[in-house]
């Protein structure tokens, strides 16, 4: 019965990349609690393959940024969330109360200056943008997910890939024209974090609270260097 999962997974997969190819796949794909209905099969054998399905799709796609899995009930899809807590020895979400009283300031006050900046940027950018803002009014707030969220949105504004040496090209590029090294850094900052919440089985590290400060004042220097990124695009 594995064996059966695994290949329809495999199947999944194959048809995402045609339809991504073929400009018919969302930002987001749902697919349903599989194989442990009339098959039965327990859910934490389940949710590992899943897993595997959901970072092979998410690291190779280029239009896909998020899977939603659908438990067939509630106690199913707490069973699954501790599941995928387990197999990543970590669980993402972080109450934003418990947060030191600093890292709560922080965080309200780089976003309310960064959403200031909607004029600023053309609406595409600020759509990409806004997947990351909104990510912040949920609770718990998903530390891997705003970290993924905001490596989108980096690959958004330099007209990049998901590849990672791609990306990293990209912000080479536009440092070699002179861009300031603090823009610089702070791109190659949510690269890396960004990287490391979407490979976390290979991670050295997994993202932190603190993170999430570096990563919204990553977003306000990038939203100030926007003129140069985009008379560099304009130039290519």
């Amino acid at each position: 019965m594995e064996y059966s999962l695994r290949k329809s997974l495999f199947s999944l997969l194959f048809a995402c990349r045609e339809l991504s190819e073929a400009d018919k796949l969302g930002r987001r794909v749902g697919i349903p609690l599989i194989g442990t209905g009339n098959q039965r099969l327990p859910i934490p054998e389940v949710s590992k393959l899943l897993k595997e399905f959901a970072e092979n799709a998410l690291s190779t796609i280029e239009t896909l940024e998020e899977i939603v899995i659908c438990a067939h009930s509630e106690d199913d899809a707490i069973i699954l969330r501790e599941e995928f807590k387990l197999l990543s020895n970590h669980t993402s979400l972080t109450e934003i109360s418990a947060l030191p009283e600093w890292q709560q300031d922080s965080i309200k006050s780089l976003i309310r200056e960064i959403a200031k900046s909607k004029q600023k940027l053309p609406t595409e950018i600020w759509n990409a943008l806004s997947d990351v803002l909104v990510r912040f009014e949920q609770e718990p707030l998903d530390k891997e997910g705003i970290a993924i969220t905001s490596r989108s949105f980096l690959i958004e504004a330099l007209g990049a890939s998901k590849n990672e040496n791609r990306l990293m090209n990209k912000i080479e590029e536009l440092h070699s024209i002179g861009t300031p090294n603090i823009w610089i850094s702070h791109m190659h900052m949510i690269r890396i974090i960004g990287n490391t919440a979407g490979h976390p089985n290979d991670a050295v590290r997994r993202v932190n609270p603190e993170d999430l400060v570096s990563i919204l004042m990553g977003l306000q220097e990038i939203i100030l260097a926007w003129p140069r990124i985009k008379i560099w695009r304009e130039g290519k």
